[in-house]
């Protein structure tokens, strides 16, 4: 189910926990897959910055300001060889 304003809300103000049982009948998209997007990723050695931003967020109480901050801050190198 896409996630709805009032999860946005709940998201932007950092409680995680609330935003994926804000309805207990869906949960936001992607929380619950989130994990399981970053254990895949990681088994074949490929770097998802912002799923593993989303998931420090969501499963290790990172800040949601932090995340950005430490995506755009990141330092610069080459995506390809």
């Amino acid at each position: 189910m896409p996630i709805t304003g009032q999860m946005y809300e709940v998201l932007l103000r950092g409680q995680v926990a609330a935003a994926s049982c804000h309805r207990p009948h869906d949960a936001a998209e992607g929380v619950r897959n989130t994990r399981s997007v970053r254990d895949l990723a990681r088994g074949v050695n490929v770097e998802m910055l912002i799923t593993g931003q989303m998931y420090e967020v969501l499963y290790e109480d990172k800040s949601p300001r932090q995340a950005v901050v430490d995506l755009m801050t990141r330092g610069l190198r080459r995506e390809a060889d």
